[in-house]
């Protein structure tokens, strides 16, 4: 928005949106290794900010008390119209019904269910080519190799499949976990990596 001191929910995911379908788009086109890392870091960047549109998230003194429009319901898990930085309060134009439901264009393009397994796989870079067949899994993250992205295997209620193994198809070389708990394991990930997953 032009002139505008502040982030919108709604307006940023149209960008989110607009990019991953240009990435689908573009595929199988050469694109420059800039663009694909703006883009990939865009995304990035937006899955660590994205949560914080939701009053719940932010520290109560971090909210207006009064907006111009409606009241602000704390306890609502519908997006604040208004992300600001820095000191200002955030939430001054209102919350924004429309901009509920970010969280249904974002977790699919983020989010990939396994099939008959009790995990899903979270990527904070646009992946593209995911597919699942018995016991493995292959994408390939977007972005470029200079940079890393994080990827995590999220399982449900600590149910676990032995011999978990990532690797890079490219590099031929296996990725070491960089936190592993009962919940979850993380991996860093290069950027333009064909990725193999298998248990």
């Amino acid at each position: 928005m032009r002139d505008a001191p502040y982030t919108a929910a709604y307006e940023e995911q149209e960008v989110y949106s607009a990019l991953h379908d240009y990435l689908k788009e573009a595929e199988g086109i050469e694109i420059l290794p800039s663009v694909r890392l703006l883009i990939a870091e865009f995304i990035r960047h937006m899955m660590g900010r994205v949560a914080h549109y939701y009053p719940t998230m932010l520290k109560e003194e971090a909210v207006a008390k009064e907006s111009k429009t409606g009241e602000i319901d704390r306890k609502l898990w519908i997006a604040l119209e208004d992300l600001h930085d820095g000191w200002e309060q955030s939430g001054e134009v209102g919350q924004e019904v429309y901009g509920a439901g970010i969280a249904f264009g974002v977790i699919p393009n983020q989010y990939f269910k396994v099939k008959n397994e009790s995990f899903i796989i979270f990527c904070d870079y646009p992946i593209a080519n995911f597919k699942c067949k018995a016991n493995a899994a292959a994408l390939t993250t977007g972005g470029d190799e200079r940079l890393n992205c994080r990827m995590i295997i999220l399982f449900k209620g600590g149910d676990r499949p032995k011999n978990l193994e990532v690797k890079s198809l490219e590099r031929k070389e296996k990725y070491n976990a960089v936190k592993n708990n009962p919940d979850l394991i993380e991996y860093n990930i290069s950027g333009n990596q064909k990725v193999s997953i298998t248990w």
